[in-house]
């Protein structure tokens, strides 16, 4: 694969160098297993011209402000997801999928990388020689993507997958509801249990950051489950709320992987039991983790707890009725399934001597552009929206600042071209509602109080309002914060009240629209 990528690939420099090259791979050891190769296939390039860029790694910020250079190494970058979204390398001139990619989403976005124009890169390639401006880019396919979706032209429809976190605190919340059964509740320590239960599910909701757009669309629930007395005497609709709304919002400081999955198996046990359930399952799963830990009885911290790794595979525990032994279980043994960690994990690479060819190579075929998925589509834009609310342009939208031509362009680039996908302006367009798509964007990320607050104390002293005043202008900025967006003809009508603007401001009403106005056309391209 890399020697066909350095024998065939864009090239720049009068073809002595590799154009900027991305190659996408299924996880961060295989990136680093790819990296590792090209040293040693071409240990003259000392290291520097391959590199990692993956989430979480020391020094990634550096290395991604490099690879954005133009002149600057790296010149090829092995990552998972991070380079599929989001990242503008204009140079790029060469894509490498060394993983199947089954999203329909995923896979247009990763070909956006090659789509932006560079009109002054030089380069070589096998069509038209040199050249000055990008013409085109490669695409190096060894997992038959492109085949998958001349087939499946909507992609493979993923299932939700829940992190571990997500898992565990709805096992929590599930818990906390069976805790409050009357034959539980009599017992001290049960009730002592379910309040530290609620304390740790109440910490995580605490934790949520109100601003990120997606908290900021469940505020309800936030606020509702802040409230210790909202757990007294929870109701199935509460518990539902809890794990469908909050769930896939909280996030974990455990940074032991290991401790949260046997977190998830020990508070599975316990709903089998108090909701009588099925427990062959998650007694099979405990069993075996604990088996594993008695032949780790040479580490001391493990051999420290050997009682309670034998109490958790016997008959007393299971048959005892004791819902609390099963929590002295799981604080006792979570620490110690870090020496599992590894346990039946290939852990190295197998290094084959074999001639590797490229037996077929199809240049140019003709590939359809799949159907628009409207509701794919806005929650894309509603998750890149949320993971990059500080990035220029959105963050212009947020506070009320004039955006600038660049800007305009990075925002038609990310939401029409590389979330689009392919899809038609006619599509783009019915998928906003008919709103420019500034407003749209606008609409998503909603604004920051204070650029809504100073744009009305540009016009209107809020220090000389009558109470009344005050109270009316503050449901429009309520209204305008939480909304992004408000028509200046929607202060005579609902939610405001027909009439009453008038009435509460009389002549003072033409400010208020003027600045509603002014606060719009900071979010429409004016070209």
């Amino acid at each position: 694969m890399l020697q066909e990528l350095m024998q065939n690939g864009v090239k720049t420099q009068g073809g002595d160098r590799l154009g900027k090259t991305i190659i996408f791979t299924p996880n961060k050891r295989c990136a680093a297993f790819v990296v590792k190769r090209f040293d040693a296939l071409y240990p003259q390039y000392r290291g520097e011209f391959a590199r990692r860029i993956v989430c979480n790694e020391p020094g990634v910020d550096e290395l991604l402000k490099n690879f954005k250079r133009k002149d600057s190494a790296p010149f090829l970058a092995t990552t998972v997801d991070m380079l599929e979204t989001g990242v503008d390398v204009p140079e790029c001139v060469n894509l490498v999928f060394f993983k199947r990619i089954r999203s329909k989403t995923k896979f247009w976005q990763a070909l956006g990388r090659g789509t932006r124009r560079c009109d002054k890169l030089d380069c070589v390639d096998g069509c038209d020689g040199a050249y000055i401006g990008k013409r085109r880019f490669y695409v190096f396919d060894y997992m038959q993507n492109f085949e998958f979706f001349r087939q499946n032209k909507d992609g493979v429809k993923s299932s939700v997958v829940k992190s571990l976190t997500e898992k565990v605190f709805e096992r929590r919340v599930r818990l906390i509801f069976a805790l409050q059964r009357p034959d539980l509740a009599e017992n001290v320590e049960i009730r002592d249990w379910r309040r530290a239960l609620v304390a740790e599910t109440i910490g995580q909701i605490v934790a949520l950051n109100t601003t990120q757009t997606a908290v900021s669309q469940r505020l309800e629930y936030v606020e509702k489950f802040r409230d210790v007395t909202s757990f007294d005497a929870l109701s199935e609709n509460d518990r539902d709320a809890l794990t469908r709304e909050l769930a896939p919002l909280v996030f974990s400081t455990e940074t032991d992987e290991s401790a949260k999955r046997f977190d998830a198996l020990v508070y599975a046990a316990v709903l089998a039991l108090v909701e009588q359930g099925n427990v062959a399952a998650p007694r099979r799963s405990l069993t075996e983790t604990c088996e594993a830990l008695e032949e780790k009885t040479t580490i001391p911290q493990v051999a420290s707890k050997l009682e309670t790794i034998k109490f958790a595979k016997s008959d007393e525990l299971w048959n005892g009725g004791d819902p609390t032994a099963f929590e002295r279980v799981r604080r006792e043994l979570r620490d110690l399934c870090q020496f599992l960690a590894n346990d039946g994990a290939t852990g190295y690479c197998v290094e084959c001597d074999f001639c590797d060819v490229v037996s077929t190579r199809v240049e140019g075929a003709a590939f359809d552009v799949p159907s628009f998925d409207k509701k794919a589509y806005l929650r894309e834009v509603e998750r890149y929206v949320t993971e990059h609310k500080n990035d220029d342009a959105i963050f212009k939208l947020r506070n009320n600042l004039p955006l600038s031509r660049y800007d305009w362009e990075e925002l038609e680039r990310i939401f029409e071209v590389e979330l689009g996908g392919g899809a038609t302006s006619a599509e783009l367009n019915d998928a906003r509602e008919g709103e420019k798509l500034g407003i749209f964007v606008r609409k998503i990320a909603k604004m920051e109080r204070g650029a809504v607050e100073k744009a009305f104390a540009e016009f209107l002293d809020w220090n000389c309002l009558s109470r009344e005043q005050f109270e009316f202008l503050q449901r429009v900025v309520n209204y305008v914060v939480d909304n992004g967006f408000a028509e200046p003809s929607q202060l005579v009508k609902a939610p405001f009240g027909k009439g009453e603007a008038r009435r509460v401001f009389g002549e003072e009403l033409g400010k208020i629209r003027g600045a509603l106005e002014r606060m719009n056309a900071n979010a429409v391209d004016a070209a």
